[in-house]
């Protein structure tokens, strides 16, 4: 799995398309038509300016107008 990699090892191409063919598998099974899926490093945001990530959230929500948004709270 690429999320399995040494911190600095780069994930290999192979692992990535197989990771992005599981998230439309996933996808397909819950009736999402069109995943997106972004370039972003595997269980690294904290390497990403959050201002970034915000911006692509933005950006999906401007694009697609959705009714509801669901996501998880912060507290366990």
């Amino acid at each position: 799995m690429a999320s399995r990699f040494s911190f600095g090892e780069q994930t290999a191409v192979s692992g990535v398309e197989m990771l992005s063919e599981c998230s439309r598998s996933a996808a397909a099974l819950m009736g999402a038509k069109n995943p997106f899926l972004f370039k972003l490093p595997d269980n690294r945001f904290d390497t990403i300016p959050f201002l970034e990530i915000v911006k692509i959230i933005e950006q999906l929500i401007a694009m697609l107008k959705p009714e509801i948004i669901f996501t998880q709270h912060g507290a366990i």
